[in-house]
């Protein structure tokens, strides 16, 4: 045990005998200059003055422990300065290449330091630098070395140092302390940084002495004529800048650009990564302080409200104004994405209510390309923070401050409940109105999509093209809608307001029909053309899907991602009054790129799948199998993804030919492209199985007794199943007598059974009559009444209402 002589003040080892205390079996003093060693944990060993070897061994290694922090505590509190203590770490690798055995790591635990002299001259500098060499093996070292620089401001010495050396031409002298800076930077040490930063004065000395490479003696660098350049660092709009400290030290702004100039121009060339890191964390925490300076308004004076209020339409600012805009947010923008969830959260949000989609929409539709680039990236980055900001349904704190400006409630709380009572009914009323017209005008408001839509379709910038897709869809996204609505009742919001949970369904429906309105023609324009234009319009159509198959491609997901997010009721209309799916189906007889058809197929297929009577019924009408079966045939001899791609579309008709919609489709298929599926694909089976599959449609259609519950039971799974009635072919319900162009079940199956001569000239001559089409029409309701009509008790037994 460690002990100190209350006399003398001599600190001491003693070993007594375990069965005698009074027995000393060892007595040695810590003085002098020895050096203790820690080897295996549980062995001290060590030289006294007088030249003898001695070693303490232990049981435990509690008891080792508690013998060093003895030294260690001698030693720090000056009662045996002079001695030291180092730990002796045995690794297992080798030593050297040429060696096998293990490899010995000595680390300085407690000793004396040598510290710079108080006054830096031009001849202690190679002391210094071995100096500082010296502590770079040591982390006890290290950390007193740091604290000395730190605590007596060590680098403004050495910075009015540097000065006299460049004045007096001492490149020698500049080299060494160019080498002193860098091992106080490769300490990793953020308090030496930190000091290094705090100040202009202090910054542009670290510079200036990196300026001279011992490695480059030939050249010089520009850092401090870089860093001085105010052009670097420009001011769009003035603000209170916030210091880190004292009033000498540098802003948040200056010292986040002067440390990533330290990281990514100086330091690079030779450093260590743990010196890089060390910056990179010092670069993070500094932005993050940005942030919350950004989102505080009282501190910034309202800096966001006047930096969005330059893309006005009435603002007088620049162009240069604006652009710099642009990259000023963009570059927090990508911060505040790796900052905590709460600040990017509160960051994000203070951008939209300010203006942010004003900035978005100005960059989208500037002609410079990389400016087009930072607004996408700023649009997708906020998107995928949280796409229900972008979506002005879920941005009611605007309108919530507009319509109190409007029925001027008074702020008194204790007010507000008689203000309520003896509230005027028509100017509740007007209040009413006027907050439905301005969540109308917002939902209606596609200018941020609409822009999307064009620069996706003009933009020949591949990547751009892909965030913009991306973006696109999330705008379109039906789920952002549900979690929106779902966050709002968890937070109490519409907890129990069923009418405000119906107005909110409103908003969404009128959001994706204004879509439909306003943006949709404009981005399916090629497909419509294609549809409806003469043969020199389809030609000149052509050549745009040559020129971008990637874009058309791109179009095609869009259709099917927006199909299966939407309502049938929403998306029909349009894509059926336009005629754009029979222009998407055209393509594939086009001499246009293989990847570009598979994408067709790809969405004629999803469309397929969405199992919608309508839609099957606009298919079977309009012949949308035609251009199919024409592609299909100069493709069915090959071994080709288009060949297994045709007849995967053909199986999924096959599988679930149970289904009335299904088997329509089976049965027109059959009925007008007989001779293909029989002698074209004789390979596989696929043909003679839809031909199988179309044939029990009929004689299931035939039979008075089944009905679709017996056939399909995909409804008892559907929350939304196909109507069971009839309806027309954008999907609004139908009464008696208006369908008149539809017929019966049993009358469409019989002119199935009946093949006339337009049917023998399609199945004979196919591809050749194939522009002749030939439609198989259903018509439920009057089916369903007639059998009513025989069967009275069945209407009570179905009560869904489904037909039979």
């Amino acid at each position: 045990m460690g002990e100190i002589d209350a006399a003398s003040r001599r600190p001491y080892f003693i070993v007594r005998n375990e069965l005698d205390a009074e027995d000393v079996l060892l007595q040695s003093y810590l003085e002098g200059g020895i050096q203790y060693q820690r080897q295996q944990e549980t062995l001290i060993v060590w030289t006294d003055l007088a030249g003898k070897d001695l070693a303490l061994s232990f049981q435990e290694n509690e008891g080792c422990a508690d013998l060093c922090d003895f030294i260690v505590r001698v030693q720090q509190e000056n009662l045996s300065p002079s001695i030291s203590l180092y730990y002796v770490v045995t690794t297992m690798s080798p030593a050297s290449a040429s060696s096998d055995g293990p490899r010995e790591i000595t680390e300085l635990i407690a000793g004396p330091i040598a510290y710079p002299p108080d006054t830096p001259t031009r001849d202690s500098l190679p002391e210094m630098l071995e100096l500082m060499r010296s502590a770079c093996n040591s982390m006890y070292l290290r950390y007193k070395v740091s604290a000395f620089l730190i605590d007596s401001h060590y680098f403004d010495r050495l910075f009015a140092l540097f000065l006299r050396l460049e004045k007096s031409h001492d490149l020698e002298g500049l080299h060494c302390l160019n080498d002193i800076i860098k091992i106080a930077l490769y300490f990793s040490e953020i308090r030496i940084v930190e000091e290094l930063v705090s100040t202009e004065a202090r910054v542009m000395g670290v510079v200036g002495i990196l300026e001279y490479d011992r490695n480059f003696p030939d050249f010089k660098a520009c850092h401090r004529d870089y860093l001085m350049d105010e052009s670097r660092l420009k001011t769009v709009i003035d603000i209170p800048l916030p210091t880190c400290g004292p009033i000498d030290q540098m802003d948040i702004f200056r010292k986040d650009f002067v440390l990533q100039y330290l990281k990514n121009v100086v330091l690079p060339r030779n450093s260590e990564e743990s010196a890089l890191n060390l910056l990179s964390g010092m670069i993070h925490n500094n932005q993050i302080e940005i942030i919350d300076f950004l989102i505080d308004s009282s501190a910034n004076d309202n800096f966001l409200q006047r930096l969005f209020d330059v893309y006005d339409p009435l603002s007088s600012a620049s162009r240069t104004t604006k652009h710099d805009g642009v990259r000023l947010l963009h570059q927090y923008v990508f911060v505040a994405k790796t900052s905590p969830s709460n600040q990017s959260a509160d960051f994000f949000n203070s951008l939209v209510n300010f203006g942010l989609l004003k900035m978005v929409k100005f960059a989208l539709s500037e002609q410079e390309s990389s400016l087009r680039v930072l607004g996408i990236e700023i649009l997708t980055t906020v998107i995928d923070q949280d796409v229900s900001l972008v979506n002005l349904v879920s941005n009611e704190n605007k309108e919530v401050d507009e319509l109190e400006n409007i029925a001027d409630h008074p702020k008194d709380s204790k007010d507000s409940k008689d203000s309520k009572e003896h509230e005027d009914p028509e100017a509740k009323e007007q209040i009413h109105e006027k907050s439905e017209s301005i969540k109308l005008n917002l939902m209606n408001d596609m200018s941020l999509t609409l822009i999307l839509g064009k620069l996706l379709l003009n933009d020949q910038n591949p990547a751009l093209k892909i965030q913009t897709y991306e973006a696109i869809k999330n705008l379109l996204c039906s789920t952002v809608f549900d979690l929106d609505l779902a966050n709002k009742e968890e937070s109490n919001d519409f907890a129990g307001d069923d009418e405000r949970i119906n107005e909110h369904g409103m908003y969404v429906k009128r959001y994706f029909e204004a879509f439909y309105q306003q943006v949709a023609p404009t981005l399916f324009q090629t497909f419509i053309e294609l549809a409806t234009g003469s043969d020199s319009e389809i030609l000149e159509t052509q050549k745009k899907l040559q020129h971008d198959p990637i874009l058309f491609q791109h179009l095609c997901d869009l259709i099917s991602f927006c199909c299966h997010e939407h309502q049938s009721s929403i998306f029909r209309p349009f894509f059926t009054k336009s005629r754009a799916l029979e222009g998407i189906v055209k393509i594939l007889n086009l001499n246009v790129n293989v990847t570009l058809k598979l994408g067709v197929l790809r969405c004629f297929k999803s469309l397929i799948l969405l199992d919608d009577h309508a839609l099957c019924y606009y298919m079977i009408e309009h012949d949308l199998f035609e251009p199919f079966f024409k592609y299909f045939e100069t493709v069915a001899n090959e071994n080709s993804l288009p060949n297994s791609s045709c007849l995967d579309l053909l199986e999924i008709i096959i599988r679930r030919s149970l289904n009335e919609n299904f088997g329509c489709l089976a049965a027109h298929i059959s009925q007008n492209y007989k001779a293909f599926l029989e002698s074209k694909i004789e390979y596989v089976s696929t043909g003679r199985d839809l031909l199988a599959s179309a044939k029990k449609f009929k004689e299931r259609m035939k039979d008075i007794t089944v009905t679709s519950v017996d056939v399909d039971q995909e409804y008892l799974r559907d929350p939304q199943p196909s109507s069971p009635i009839s309806r027309d072919f954008n999907g609004f319900y139908q009464t008696e007598g208006q369908n008149e162009c539809s017929q019966s079940y049993h009358d469409a199956i019989e002119s199935l059974d009946q093949d006339d001569s337009f049917s023998k000239r399609k199945r004979e001559n196919f591809p050749e009559c194939a522009s002749e089409k030939r439609t198989c029409k259903v018509e439920r309701e009057r089916m369903t009444t007639a059998r009513q009509e025989d069967n009275p008790m069945e209407e009570e037994a179905n009560p869904r209402g489904m037909t039979t």
